[in-house]
């Protein structure tokens, strides 16, 4: 029987990467984001995502009963639709898939199934959640989410009258995560380990989901972004301004 794990995660922590990282291994299946609901491909890639065609959006529209219990008994519908996305590769000895903070909101019911039928997390973090919110904002003015090739510049720039309060709900998030994965087995995973020691990170993983090495494993994605706020976020020293004496102010760059 295959390991079964999930990439328990939220926007711009590297999960994408990761996801590809593992699905490189010829013992791993590792989807993207079966429960995603809008099933527009925002990746610049030009092979689409293979869990737009598995994912629970199609499974709940493909007859009129499945239409029917999703309406009226949606954890009954979702349970056999986890089933059966865990039981059917049948070739592999690992099978995950991404699963967002934000998608939890909406279908709380995968999460609880998780917890009881002994599903490893892989929580993918980003320590820095000022980089984190700067990525997404990025995304979301090139509308794209994930590429394998170098992509132009953006320039954004940050409400700083709502930055702390944004910064603050997001590590709130993250703490109320971490805290639920104490009740699984579990294994935590941040951006910034991920980029700087990959080959340690992945060697790690691997372990933990009970998967032998199998070389070097390889991805097309390619990072988005410079490291360095400066080139971004053009109003970049109001934002210093605003974070500098609070608990935020060691996410600026140095």
């Amino acid at each position: 029987m295959s390991i079964k794990f999930i990439i328990l995660t939220t926007q711009r922590t590297g999960s994408t990467f990761l996801a590809h990282l593992l699905s490189s291994h010829n013992q791993i299946e590792c989807y993207s984001e079966l429960f995603q609901k809008d099933l527009v491909n925002r990746s610049k890639r030009a092979k689409v995502a293979k869990h737009f065609e598995i994912g629970y959006e199609k499974y709940k529209n493909k007859s009129i009963i499945a239409k029917i219990n999703h309406q009226f008994f949606p954890k009954q519908l979702i349970n056999k639709y986890l089933t059966e996305i865990y039981t059917s590769p049948t070739h592999v000895n690992a099978v995950g898939f991404k699963f967002m903070y934000s998608q939890d909101r909406m279908i709380p019911e995968v999460l609880q199934w998780v917890r009881n039928n002994g599903v490893k997390v892989i929580h993918n973090t980003r320590l820095n959640l000022l980089k984190t919110l700067v990525s997404r904002e990025t995304a979301r003015k090139r509308g794209i989410w994930a590429s394998d090739e170098k992509l132009p510049i953006v320039k954004i720039n940050l409400d700083i009258h709502k930055l702390k309060l944004e910064l603050e709900k997001m590590e709130k998030k993250v703490s109320h995560y971490r805290d639920w994965c104490r009740e699984t087995d579990n294994i935590e995973v941040s951006y910034e380990s991920l980029i700087n020691n990959q080959k340690e990170e992945i060697q790690t993983i691997l372990e933990f989901l009970e998967i032998p090495s199998s070389g070097l494993l390889t991805t097309d994605i390619v990072k988005m972004n410079s490291d360095n706020l400066r080139d971004i976020v053009e109003n970049y020293e109001e934002v210093c301004d605003t974070l500098r004496g609070s608990n935020f102010e060691q996410l600026l760059d140095k």
